[in-house]
C-alpha cells in the first residue's frame, strides 16, 4: 500500500516544496495537502496518514494546539516546521507532541532525512498487523488506544500510552534505554535514560504492577526494560 502524507502549509510554495521532497524519497506516495486548522482536521479524520508536516503558524489559531489534537487522537509521526526561530517554539511543540521540528529556510535534504528517521522509529507499528492485546489482566485496542486493566479503563497520557505499546508489540524481549527513548521520545533524548524512569513509574501506578513482583513490566538492570509475555 502506497505511503500518505499530510502536508498542512499555508503557502502554497513551501507546500510545492515540501510535496516534491516527499515525492523523492518515496515516489508513487500520495500526498495530501491542507491550508487551515479546518481541512488539516478533515483530512486527519479521513485519511489514514503515515506522517504529517504541519505548519506552526497554520491559521486561523496555531500549529502548536492543533499538533496537541492530532497527538492526542494518534501516534502518527508528526514534524513541525516554523519560520519562527525561538527555541521557546522547539520546545512548545515537543511538549504538545510533535516529533521533531525544523525552522524556515531548511535544506530540502534535511527534511527528507528527518521524515526518513521518523519513519523508521515508527516503522514497528508497520511491522505488525495486530490490532490488539489480550491477556487475562490487560487489554489494549491498539487502533483505539484504549487500555483496559483488570476490566477497568486505565487513562494515560500519550507518552505513556506510546512507551506501554512499545513494550507490548515487544513482549518478551529486553529493550534498551537507548532503543525506548528513540522509539518513543526520539534520538535527542538518547542520554537520558532517568526520564524512561519517571514513565515507567507512572505506567507501573496505574496499571497497579508491582516493580518487585511485575506481572507486566519488568527492570532489566543495567539494561531496560521487558514486557512480560502471557497468552495473548
Amino acid at each position: 500500500m502506497a505511503m500518505t502524507f499530510l502536508v498542512a502549509e499555508g503557502s502554497p510554495d513551501a507546500v510545492r516544496s515540501i510535496e516534491y521532497s516527499i515525492r523523492m524519497c518515496w515516489p508513487g506516495c500520495r500526498v495530501v495537502t491542507a491550508g487551515s486548522a479546518g481541512e488539516v482536521l478533515d483530512n486527519f479524520a479521513e485519511t489514514p496518514l503515515d506522517a504529517v508536516v504541519l505548519d506552526a503558524q497554520i491559521g486561523p489559531s496555531d500549529g502548536f494546539n492543533l499538533c496537541r489534537h492530532l497527538r492526542e487522537a494518534s501516534d502518527v509521526p508528526i514534524i513541525m516546521v516554523s519560520a519562527q526561530n525561538s527555541l521557546f517554539d522547539v520546545v512548545r511543540a515537543l511538549d504538545f507532541g510533535a516529533d521533531d521540528f525544523l525552522h524556515v529556510p531548511f535544506d530540502q535534504l534535511e527534511l527528507e532525512a528527518r521524515l526518513r528517521a521518523l519513519l523508521r522509529r515508527a516503522g514497528y507499528r508497520h511491522e505488525r498487523d495486530r490490532s490488539e492485546y489480550v491477556s487475562a489482566d490487560l487489554a489494549i485496542d491498539f487502533q483505539l488506544h484504549h487500555v483496559l486493566c483488570h476490566g477497568h479503563e486505565v487513562r494515560l497520557t500519550a507518552t505513556e500510552y506510546r512507551l506501554l505499546e512499545v513494550l507490548v508489540r515487544n513482549a518478551g524481549k529486553t529493550l534498551p534505554h537507548h532503543v525506548l527513548l528513540d522509539r518513543v521520545w526520539g534520538s535527542e533524548w538518547s542520554g537520558r535514560p532517568g526520564y524512561i524512569k519517571v514513565f515507567v513509574r507512572r505506567l507501573r501506578r496505574k496499571l497497579e504492577d508491582d516493580a518487585n513482583q511485575p506481572r507486566f513490566i519488568e527492570t532489566v538492570w543495567g539494561i531496560g526494560y521487558r514486557f512480560l509475555a502471557t497468552s495473548a
